[in-house]
């Protein structure tokens, strides 16, 4: 079997909103549902303002990863872990042990910042809005990256906007 790939999961707007005091700037049940769809079982990584965000910890049916400077700091259900390069290691052996194809980044802004580069996948949920923010996904070179999947939602009485669902592969690593 192939090495897991690290793969970041992230719904943005279009000007790169994922966040405004600890919790999305929108309500979108077909991206909730896709998330669980492509995360159940697989390892989780966030960081600590990621995880205090969740109604409900640890996600289920999924190891849970957390990264946070704060020694002191407790995630009750989770794995703790002071670095990204530790959680990325962590979630790769769980993968790997499992015969996963991948594991995932979940956020934060600070999170999807520093595992970018080791990224080989990107799923994002495009959201055709520009809400008031403060937590924004990281600029990245769209050049770097094959498009290989594309899906279209309009908004409807559960998704307050249209949505574009992507999946892009590192073209290399």
């Amino acid at each position: 079997m192939q090495k897991p790939c690290l793969a970041i999961i992230v719904a943005m707007a279009e000007n790169r909103a994922i966040g405004k005091n600890g919790d999305m700037p929108w309500r979108l049940s077909a991206d909730l549902k896709r998330f669980k769809a492509l995360s159940s079982g697989k390892p989780l990584i966030m960081g600590r303002n990621t995880w205090e965000s969740l109604p409900k910890r640890p996600l289920p049916k999924r190891p849970n990863i957390v990264v946070s400077r704060n020694s002191d700091y407790r995630a009750d259900g989770a794995w703790q872990v002071a670095s990204v390069e530790h959680a990325i290691a962590i979630g790769e052996a769980m993968s790997t042990e499992k015969s996963l194809d991948e594991f995932f980044i979940i956020g934060g802004a600070t999170l999807y910042q520093s595992a970018l580069p080791y990224a080989a996948r990107l799923y994002l949920t495009e959201v055709a809005a520009s809400p008031d923010a403060d937590t924004f996904f990281p600029a990245f070179d769209e050049d770097e990256w094959d498009c290989v999947e594309t899906q279209y939602l309009p908004s409807d009485d559960r998704n307050d906007y249209p949505t574009r669902y992507r999946k892009l592969i590192r073209k290399s690593l």
